[in-house]
């Protein structure tokens, strides 16, 4: 979302991390284009490709082949976090296919109870690409929902 795009931006201005920091305003999905997202205009953590919620807007949308075009260092290690409700199975589909996989220690997702099958394939892909360690970390206050943990395990 552009405006978290621009919040993110200012942190990166804030630590310092200009020249180590590229943020495209693009959401990972199974194809390169434009996509309807729904905006919930009360909650800003709630825009969906999924779900119809609020307002309707686009967003360009990418997939593994804009992604194995990034210049990425082979030696960074990369964090990935994915809270894309209720999209969360495509994203790691097309993350499991990029050429920078084996840099990646960890990938933070929201893990929603109500989408169960899709949570399963998830954690099951991770698995056959060396993530071997769940821990989930419970919000109190959302009832279904809560956030993976999902790292390798460096032994």
């Amino acid at each position: 979302m552009p405006t978290t795009a621009e919040i993110l931006s200012k942190n990166i201005e804030i630590n310092n991390f200009n020249s180590k920091s590229e943020v495209h305003v693009k959401a990972i999905s199974d194809n390169n284009g434009r996509h309807k997202i729904n905006i919930n205009l009360e909650h800003s953590g709630s825009a969906s490709i999924d779900q119809a919620i609020g307002k309707n807007d686009s967003l360009e949308t990418i997939d593994v082949t804009y992604l194995n075009r990034l210049d990425i260092p082979k030696d960074m290690d990369i964090v990935i976090k994915i809270d894309v409700e209720g999209h969360e199975k495509i994203v790691v589909e097309q993350l499991i296919q990029t050429f920078f996989l084996h840099s990646v220690s960890a990938i933070y997702y929201e893990y929603d109870t109500k989408i169960q099958d899709d949570m399963d394939t998830i954690k099951e892909l991770l698995k056959q690409n060396n993530f071997t360690i769940f821990s989930e970390v419970k919000d109190e206050g959302v009832k279904n929902v809560f956030n993976m943990l999902s790292t390798k395990d460096i032994n």
